[in-house]
């Protein structure tokens, strides 16, 4: 979608990390078996939360050298997979 902005907009104290800390609770599903998948800033709170952590490997972060490198990670997936 060319020339598309998305605005979110949330209360102070709300991200993906506190919704996902808050599913988690309500499943009784510990954070450590949780897996995100995130490409922007807004998905750190969740990344930095959970025990499996993704950053995508187009992810958007505007640091270099990697997302997983600054987001403290060591797995990236680039998305779409290479055409064979």
């Amino acid at each position: 979608m060319p020339d598309t902005l998305f605005v979110a907009l949330l209360p102070i104290g709300v991200s993906k990390g506190t919704g996902v800390q808050a599913l988690a609770e309500e499943y009784g599903v510990p954070l450590e078996d949780i897996m995100f998948v995130g490409d922007a800033w807004n998905d750190i709170p969740a990344l930095q939360l959970v025990g499996h952590p993704v950053a995508m490997g187009n992810a958007r972060t505007g640091r270099s050298p990697s997302p997983a490198t600054w987001w403290g990670m060591s797995t990236t997936v680039d998305w779409p997979p290479p055409s064979t």
